[in-house]
């Protein structure tokens, strides 16, 4: 029952993120949504039960993106690998740290992104108004990243509190 939720999570972070963003100007450097889902599941969910999910959200980024397949894929793993580690070292589940979770996590992507480009263009300069791009995605991920989390986490314990009064399923 909790793939079902994520599934729906991800399937609603997608749906905005590529028909409803582009449509409103301001929200057009938004970063992507998906990278505070899968810090959720680093700091929040059993290894079990994340690894999979970043896969599939990984491939299905790849598959829908248009660009170099793997970039998300490899973004998703290395953030999620990142958090699941240093989950050990660092208490991630104050929320003072969030903010700084998500712009990391926003910053990691630009940077496996950037790098792409630049590998595929080594005596290339990187495409004009990057860093400009790049900072306001920074931006957005320290004002929205928390409450996105904070969102995400209220939206699972409610499915699933929902899912056992309903069903009564044992495990959600």
């Amino acid at each position: 029952m909790t793939a079902l939720i994520y599934f729906f999570i991800c399937l609603g972070f997608i749906i905005l993120q590529t028909t409803l963003f582009p449509l409103v100007a301001w929200l057009d450097g938004f970063y992507d949504l998906l990278i505070p889902f899968v810090i959720y599941l680093g700091l929040f969910r059993p290894l079990k039960e994340g690894l999979p999910v970043v896969f599939f959200v990984g491939l299905t980024m790849d598959t829908l993106s248009g660009g170099a397949f793997g970039m998300y894929s490899t973004t998703y793993f290395w953030l999620y690998g990142a958090i699941a580690w240093l989950i050990g070292f660092l208490h991630f589940k104050n929320n003072l740290l969030l903010p700084f979770v998500v712009v990391v996590g926003v910053f990691l992507e630009n940077m496996v992104f950037l790098g792409t480009i630049k590998l595929g263009h080594p005596a290339g300069a990187l495409p004009g108004g990057i860093f400009r791009t790049v900072s306001v995605q920074l931006l957005w991920a320290l004002f929205t990243g928390p409450l996105l989390l904070l969102l995400i986490r209220a939206v699972h314990r409610g499915c699933a509190k929902w899912i056992v009064d309903r069903f009564g399923a044992a495990e959600v």
